[in-house]
């Protein structure tokens, strides 16, 4: 009977899915937010399963996957500097929004930058889907967004782990907050060298006659 309950919730899910999505095409708007919308409600409804789960995981990986296709590691690296003085103002106007809400809502240090960290950040992954979805992709400003989004990424995963840190503590630790950027700093210089020296290997890996086997 618990099967049969989970298969249940499942299938109403996916059909609540599928008829939120059929509606938002109708209107031209954005599958992705509506079905987070959808994913909020229904969980008000149904248990979370570990098949619910782990499609929510599946659908977060290719969703990052979508976003690196459309993402260049070449723009970014020849137009860093116009992308950090971009990254830069962005942070300044959104990131102390976030704290003079928090201050007004009366919350303490750690909240108010948590706060701020959520207003400032945009959804990478969100915005490249409602890109390809609304056919955008070819629009000569897209590259540059997608890259001034990787900035907020990088800024919010030093943030995150510095706010960690600070959290775990009750204080500012400046050898430990030093330690955690340059590691964050390394992780992301790792990441880029790696795009930028492999494609050849990785186009070799890829270049698969049958594509069921891929």
């Amino acid at each position: 009977m618990i099967v049969n309950e989970r298969v249940l919730s499942l299938g109403v899910s996916l059909l609540a899915l599928f008829i939120a999505g059929l509606l938002a095409t109708k209107v031209n708007q954005s599958l992705t937010a509506v079905f987070i919308v959808v994913g909020m409600i229904l969980q008000n409804f149904f248990p979370v399963t570990i098949i619910t789960e782990f499609i929510a995981m599946l659908g977060i990986i290719f969703m990052l996957f979508m976003f690196g296709l459309e993402f260049s590691v070449g723009s970014l690296v020849n137009n860093q500097r116009k992308i950090f003085f971009s990254g830069i103002y962005d942070l300044i106007f959104n990131f102390p929004l976030g704290l003079l809400i928090g201050w007004l809502l009366g919350y303490d240090l750690i909240q108010s930058l948590l706060l701020a960290g959520i207003i400032y950040v945009t959804s990478s992954v969100i915005v490249a889907k409602s890109i390809i979805a609304l056919r955008r992709s070819e629009n000569p400003e897209t590259e540059y967004i997608l890259n001034v989004l990787i900035f907020e990424d990088m800024f919010i995963a030093t943030f995150l782990a510095f706010i960690v840190g600070i959290a775990n503590y009750g204080q500012i630790d400046a050898k430990g907050a030093f330690i955690v950027i340059l590691k964050t700093s390394a992780f992301f210089a790792f990441f880029i060298v790696l795009a930028k020296t492999s494609n050849k290997f990785i186009n070799k890996i890829i270049d698969i006659e049958h594509t069921e086997l891929f």
